[in-house]
């Protein structure tokens, strides 16, 4: 996706990144250290996600019921807790973001909601996983670490913890920006190791984002008439394009007997 360069309307130097706010008409973007748009806010539609990635993350709810407890492992503008706060308003949000200043960034720029439902603490996300015992049906992970791949994303602890947090049924669903096709071949096979081989990935057309789906436990609806079937109902209710994304899964998954399979090596 091309985005117009806009005008900057705020710039800041934080601990970890500078971070600008651009602007063009009613598309307001966020990039960090010059960078990819890491966050885009309609301003005539502030609830809805306009990156495809982020979009594409809201594509676990064709295998789970809406969760109850969210985490979210980087916040960036907040796109994400805008957009579960509007269409899942009983749904309890925790983030965590290591960056203050992004936070900041977020509340006055981004239209970031002030709910009692919305917690967000400034963590790093590996010690804030080991050192909380609460449990979440969903944890999103959206980590950016510019044209490299982030190191928390490289170790395996970190879905250790990530497995530990989430409930019996629970899904954790990373964005990761590939620039290296092997080290992300080593870090999807860390994952299945971590999720009993329980893995799905999503990739997005025309972008280097690929969305990986980690299932603690199985799902069973993996027939593409029966996802396609979901999707339309969460295509009214979600105002995402659901049944765009199923067909994708089948196009990137290897499918057997019409059936998507989990692959049991790397």
């Amino acid at each position: 996706m091309k985005f117009p360069n806009g005008e900057l309307i705020h710039s800041c130097c934080s601990e970890f990144q500078n971070i600008e706010v651009s602007q063009s008409n009613d598309l307001r973007m966020l990039r960090t250290d010059k960078h990819a748009v890491q966050s885009a806010l309609l301003l005539n539609h502030p609830q809805q996600l306009f990156l495809p990635y982020m979009q594409a993350m809201m594509a676990g709810l064709l295998f789970q019921p809406p969760p109850n407890k969210v985490l979210m492992l980087g916040l960036g503008g907040g796109d994400l807790v805008r957009y579960i706060n509007h269409y899942l308003p009983k749904t309890s949000i925790t983030a965590v973001e290591l960056d203050a200043a992004m936070l900041e960034v977020s509340r006055e720029y981004f239209a970031l909601p002030d709910s009692d439902s919305i917690d967000i603490y400034i963590d790093d996300a590996m010690h804030y996983l080991n050192s909380n015992n609460a449990c979440y049906e969903m944890i999103l992970t959206d980590i950016y670490g510019g044209t490299e791949m982030p190191e928390i994303l490289q170790n395996r602890r970190f879905y250790q913890h990530c497995y530990n947090r989430l409930e019996q049924n629970g899904l954790l669903i990373l964005n990761m920006l590939i620039s290296d096709a092997e080290t992300f071949k080593q870090i999807l096979w860390k994952i299945r190791q971590q999720f009993h081989r329980s893995t799905l990935c999503l990739t997005i057309p025309d972008h280097s984002n690929i969305i990986v789906f980690a299932f603690k436990q199985r799902p069973t609806e993996l027939i593409l008439p029966t996802l396609l079937k979901k999707a339309e109902h969460l295509n009214k209710s979600f105002e995402l394009d659901f049944s765009g994304w199923a067909q994708q899964l089948f196009s990137t998954n290897p499918v057997v007997d019409g059936e998507l399979i989990f692959e049991m090596e790397p």
